[in-house]
């Protein structure tokens, strides 16, 4: 969360930079719209993958994460997928063409409400608020990446709380008890990371498109008002 944060300022910082370049170049007809989507989705894909692989092999020793086979794998690419989509949810945010300090506030605290919205710790039918919110689980990365980053790490872990018949064959440990209880085992690693992967597309493509409409805003706001102004005028012609 320390490493989505600081990533946020520093796309407030650079982000406007980049786009005033932009909008300067665009005037002069040296660059395209696409031309710039491009370089910051490769840019920011880049820095995010090596920044998060850089964290997530210093936290998975740090934190004496599981070492059984094919864990330290799915850890690493959650977390590099996850970080991924944050970093591309911050860019739609920015691409909105809010002011700096507002957008970046509204960043902050999107990223907060698909967390808590998860769906994992807080379920549909513990509060009334939660009812309404729901269906933010689906969109949350959070989501989809919390679920197999803690089968990934618990399942198995901790001490044997049920044996089974011959009395040296454990059936459930302690971390079998949680991943069942925020209903861990339910997704699919396949299927969440599937998930992530959608998301990050998503929030790319938004951003694209906020982009052309934003370069056509003046053709577009002029083919609108012909529109309704059609619409509105009576006929006079009877």
């Amino acid at each position: 969360m320390g490493l989505v944060a600081l990533k946020n300022i520093s796309i407030a910082m650079d982000y406007y930079d980049d786009r005033d370049v932009y909008n300067y170049d665009t005037l002069n007809g040296s660059v395209h719209l696409v031309a710039f989507w491009v370089h910051r989705t490769v840019y920011e894909t880049a820095t995010s993958t090596l920044e998060s692989v850089a964290v997530a092999l210093c936290a998975y020793f740090i934190m004496g994460c599981s070492t059984a086979p094919g864990r330290p794998q799915t850890i690493v690419t959650f977390i590099v997928a996850y970080y991924n989509c944050i970093v591309a949810m911050f860019t739609l945010v920015y691409g909105t063409r809010l002011g700096r300090p507002e957008a970046r506030s509204i960043a902050f605290f999107t990223q907060a409400v698909i967390a808590i919205a998860s769906g994992l710790w807080i379920k549909r039918g513990d509060t009334a608020v939660f009812d309404l919110l729901w269906w933010l689980q689906y969109i949350s990365p959070t989501y989809w990446t919390l679920s197999p980053l803690i089968r990934a790490n618990m399942a198995g872990a901790g001490e044997c709380v049920l044996l089974g018949p011959t009395g040296t064959e454990c059936r459930a440990s302690v971390g079998d008890l949680v991943v069942e209880q925020i209903r861990a085992d339910r997704l699919s690693p396949d299927v969440c990371l599937a998930c992530v992967v959608g998301l990050w597309a998503a929030f790319r493509a938004i951003q694209l498109a906020l982009l052309v409409v934003d370069a056509h805003a003046s053709a577009i706001t002029g083919w609108l008002s012909g529109v309704f102004g059609a619409a509105s005028t009576p006929d006079t012609k009877a």
